[in-house]
């Protein structure tokens, strides 16, 4: 498998396409411009078996985008928390993650993980904890967001949202701590806060707490990463 980040983060908006070994794909959230969708599944949007989205804030579902992919025919859902979608030989499991200011839920946001030829991939983003032990699923592969390690009190209102709707390197380090097993071979940070993540520190003290096997990697608009 090949994971392709289309684009990563809030301004350009997110969306990562997961390339299986026949080359169709499956898209992950629908943030990013349609026509650099169909750019990275090299113009044929035919071949994407179908699109989820975790929740429905604009850089994770873009109306127009959406509505481009609808038009091309391709199958546009949220996966319902706490169920199952399967196809002959794919399986998503979604599970609620916080991505609210309370325990209210405003914006109700779900994780994923996809099962393929018996590899398992996480995608987590816009996630204010997990509660769940996911260690039981020996996941592979983790696309999570590292929104930011410091935070600068510059704009009003900013900060709250960003430190109790997103989460931390120290939050993400202790979720991994717990959920990564002997099966986990690559480690994906998305959606970083251009003012507020240190990509040098987060790589550096991911590493420090994975085994040395794992690949720590920073998801970049246009970068492909082999799934080995």
């Amino acid at each position: 498998m090949k994971l392709i980040c289309v684009s990563t983060g809030s301004q350009e908006g997110n969306s990562y396409l997961l390339q299986l070994n026949d080359g169709k794909y499956i898209l992950l959230d629908c943030g990013a411009k349609y026509n650099d969708i169909k750019k990275r599944c090299d113009y044929n949007p035919g071949n994407i078996l179908f699109a989820i989205y975790t929740h429905k804030h604009k850089d994770h579902f873009k109306p127009e985008t959406v509505k481009e992919l609808k038009r091309a025919g391709i199958y546009v859902f949220s996966v319902k928390p706490n169920t199952k979608y399967k196809t002959s030989y794919i399986t998503v499991n979604s599970f609620p993650v916080q991505h609210t200011n309370n325990d209210s839920t405003d914006c109700p946001n779900n994780a994923y993980i996809i099962e393929y030829c018996g590899e398992r991939l996480l995608y987590m983003t816009d996630w204010m904890y997990c509660k769940y032990d996911l260690s039981k699923f020996k996941i592979n592969h983790f696309l999570i967001a590292v929104n930011y390690t410091d935070l600068e009190e510059d704009e009003v209102g900013k900060m709250d949202h960003v430190a109790r709707g997103h989460s931390s390197l120290d939050t993400a380090k202790e979720f991994l701590k717990t959920s990564i097993t002997d099966s986990c071979r690559n480690i994906i940070v998305c959606h970083l806060s251009s003012k507020n993540a240190d990509e040098g520190r987060i790589i550096r003290e991911l590493t420090e707490i994975v085994p040395e096997t794992v690949n720590v990697s920073i998801a970049r608009k246009g970068y492909t990463f082999e799934l080995l």
